[in-house]
């Protein structure tokens, strides 16, 4: 049994790609004050660099303490765990709703792209889809290509399981159809080329019988 949840490398990579948009939102609010400062204020004023470094780091720690509280909300708010026949899918953070999905009721699991993929990638980290009526996406989970083939392999599996001995014997007897189907046409056929060898070898006998020369056959 394996438990899939968003690890703590996925939080870290949360925590990465939010000071990325925080910082990239000050960059651009500052260029875009400069500009707007100069276009209509000729004195040019220089603004106050104490109250915009503290602004930025109030931010900025902001922004690290949400994501954390984010990445440890989703981890607790949605679980997978793998079992032999079924996937046990745990939702809700105060109190947790459990639910069993067969894996013959499940479609694929494969990977899913991710905002600032780069990221993830570093960390070892990404997003997986399990799919079956709904599509049940885990974010953060590590070593996401050994848990999309472990759960494809299940999914497999169980398949294979799945197979009756009535699945079998219609099998076999659709194969034995198709054979008998396939030695009646190839008899058919052989009936045909003996007809027509027949027909050839009788036209052989009036030609020879009658003195029939092939010009005068042409003629």
């Amino acid at each position: 049994m394996t438990e899939i949840r968003m690890s703590n490398e996925g939080i870290y990579a949360l925590v990465i790609k939010g000071l990325i948009i925080i910082i990239s939102v000050w960059i651009f609010g500052l260029l875009l004050f400069s500009f707007v400062q100069n276009a209509f204020d000729s004195k040019g004023t220089a603004p106050n660099i104490d109250f915009l470094l503290l602004s930025a780091g109030v931010s900025i720690v902001v922004t690290m303490i949400i994501c954390i509280i984010t990445g440890k909300v989703l981890r607790s708010i949605l679980s997978v765990e793998t079992r032999e026949k079924e996937i046990l899918v745990r939702k809700g953070l105060i109190f947790p709703k459990e639910s069993k999905i067969l894996y013959s009721e499940l479609k694929e699991a494969r990977l899913a792209p991710t905002f600032f993929e780069f990221i993830d990638n570093f960390f070892g980290v990404s997003a997986i889809s399990i799919e079956d009526a709904k599509i049940i996406v885990l974010n953060g989970v590590k070593n996401p290509i050994e848990v999309v083939k472990e759960i494809n392999d299940r999914i497999a599996a169980n398949k294979r399981k799945g197979i009756t001995i009535e699945d079998l014997a219609r099998e076999v007897k659709s194969l034995r159809d198709e054979v008998e189907a396939l030695k009646a046409a190839a008899g058919a056929n052989k009936a045909k080329e003996a007809k027509k060898a027949s027909g050839e070898e009788k036209e052989e006998r009036r030609r020879g019988r009658f003195g029939i020369g092939p010009l005068e056959e042409e003629v």
